[in-house]
């Protein structure tokens, strides 16, 4: 991309400015051509060392890029935007979106949308959606959504999601949904559910419901229930207790 990047980010700026103009030209009669110049400058990613700053996003292989209100986003370094609409954000380090609509976000080491709705969202370590509805969370170490709604949050070590709901959820040590409805957990080793409704649950090690209802609870160790109905459990221990008893009589901290 160091090759083009120049290329790439006129070609923003100057759709940008054919966009915003043309907006301009409905509302107004008559606009003044100098306002192209200016739309333009404002549209344009400029450099400041290895860094670029914008309004709409941009391209740089050097280092970062900060935008207000990001369209498209590729760093080399970290991709940070403010609000608006984000059609791609890509980095080889962070990649953050505070509040809008992010269609995707890609990046190396961790993705963060603190507000919002993400369509695709993938991290080399941790991604996070903090308040939203994230569809698709894909993340080599911990994928967290912490109020919301999540469709698919699949990831390398634990998948935790906070209040919401919950459609499904694989990871290959933890899965955890805190307070909400979780309709499939897989975890290769233990699934929790805190407070909510779980229609299927399946864990290598334990698969635990703190409090409410259990449809099915599969698990090759352990599968209990601390208050509430289990209609399905299939493991080589079942029943009803309180956690920490569980872990106690398991021979594990609480």
């Amino acid at each position: 991309m160091k090759k083009y990047q120049n290329i790439l980010n006129f070609l923003l700026a100057t759709a940008i400015t054919i966009i915003l103009y043309s907006l301009e030209h409905l509302v107004i009669k008559n606009v003044q051509l100098y306002h192209l110049a200016i739309i333009f400058a404002l549209s344009y990613p400029w450099r400041f060392g290895n860094t670029i700053c914008s309004l709409f996003g941009g391209f740089n292989s050097d280092g970062s890029v900060y935008s207000l209100t990001p369209i498209i986003q590729v760093a080399e370094k970290n991709a940070v935007g403010l609000v608006g609409l984000m059609l791609f954000q890509k980095a080889k380090k962070d990649a953050i979106f505070i509040v809008g609509l992010s269609l995707s976000q890609q990046a190396q080491k961790n993705a963060w949308c603190v507000v919002g709705l993400i369509f695709d969202q993938r991290a080399g370590d941790g991604a996070c959606c903090a308040i939203g509805l994230v569809f698709i969370q894909n993340a080599k170490n911990t994928a967290l959504c912490i109020v919301g709604l999540s469709f698919v949050q699949k990831a390398g070590k634990d998948v935790y999601c906070g209040l919401g709901l919950s459609l499904w959820q694989e990871a290959k040590e933890d899965t955890a949904c805190f307070i909400g409805l979780s309709f499939v957990q897989k975890a290769g080793k233990d699934a929790d559910c805190g407070l909510g409704l779980i229609f299927f649950q399946k864990a290598v090690k334990m698969a635990y419901l703190e409090v409410g209802l259990s449809l099915s609870q599969k698990a090759s160790e352990n599968a209990y229930v601390g208050f509430g109905i289990a209609f399905l459990q299939k493991a080589k221990n079942t029943g009803y207790g309180n956690k920490a008893n569980v872990l106690k009589t398991m021979g594990e901290p609480k």
